[in-house]
């Protein structure tokens, strides 16, 4: 891993492993948008020993079970805001979980992972106050869910993303 930054001799890891060093700086990286508080991500993963998948899944899958929770009790006392941003972190943690379940010897937490993390995404887009329009992509001989985002001052511009989960 030191090889691949050896230009660059002040990029210090996160972590050893160069996948979690990857996710970890991924995650980091949503923070400006609202998407990961650093220290809920960094304490959370400072305690995963080297090499413990199941740790690694565990701590994101708890941190975005506690974060969604926080939403939830954020939402019944009426903070929309809060609740739509803990929703957006929690989506976000609950996919690096859904990410770590295929260095798992059992993959049998992936469907219901990655319908908690949707959820999470769904009860975020609910709650924004950004306008969105949830839309179905067809994709024979189903349909994909999609979103469009409008933009604050509408130009005429538009970005498609795929994300890869497809």
């Amino acid at each position: 891993y030191v090889a691949m930054h050896k230009n660059h001799p002040f990029i210090t890891p996160f972590s050893p492993d160069p996948d979690r060093d990857f996710e970890l700086r991924c995650v980091l990286g949503a923070a400006v948008a609202g998407a990961a508080d650093p220290g809920e991500v960094l304490a959370t993963t400072s305690q995963v020993k080297r090499k413990d998948n199941e740790g690694w899944h565990q701590a994101w899958l708890e941190l975005g079970r506690r974060t969604a929770a926080a939403a939830s009790d954020s939402a019944d006392g009426g903070h929309t805001v809060s609740a739509s941003l803990a929703y957006l972190r929690a989506s976000n943690y609950l996919g690096v979980a859904v990410n770590a379940i295929s260095s798992l010897a059992d993959d049998s937490e992936l469907v219901p992972t990655f319908r908690e993390c949707q959820s999470a995404w769904d009860k975020f887009v609910d709650l924004t106050a950004t306008k969105i329009d949830r839309i179905e992509i067809p994709y024979d001989p189903h349909a994909m869910p999609g979103y469009v985002f409008h933009p604050i001052e509408p130009n005429g511009a538009a970005l498609v993303a795929v994300n890869g989960s497809d």
